[in-house]
């Protein structure tokens, strides 16, 4: 089986096997096992597209606060410069 319900795919997207494998049992009606071996299939099939994914493993920072931090570093390094000269 190659196709699973999308709240499955994106369960997995979200790095989310258990959330995945409970989604296929409840909407294909199968066993523990078979929704188990139906999402790894489907992990392995779709592996780079699953790894550009939104995971919160592999989703580059973004937004505000990291560029806040990159801010406050740079600040810290400019500032233990100037002190030490």
């Amino acid at each position: 089986m190659t196709t699973l319900p999308p709240d499955a795919i994106t369960a997995l997207k979200q790095g989310d096997k258990t959330e995945a494998v409970k989604c296929v049992r409840a909407a294909l009606g199968l066993g523990l096992k078979e929704a188990k071996v139906a999402v790894e299939a489907y992990a392995r099939a779709h592996a780079g597209e699953l790894r550009r994914g939104t995971s919160p493993l592999v989703r580059e920072p973004s937004g505000k606060p990291w560029w806040i931090l990159l801010l406050i570093a740079a600040g810290v390094a400019v500032y233990s410069l100037g002190a030490s000269g």
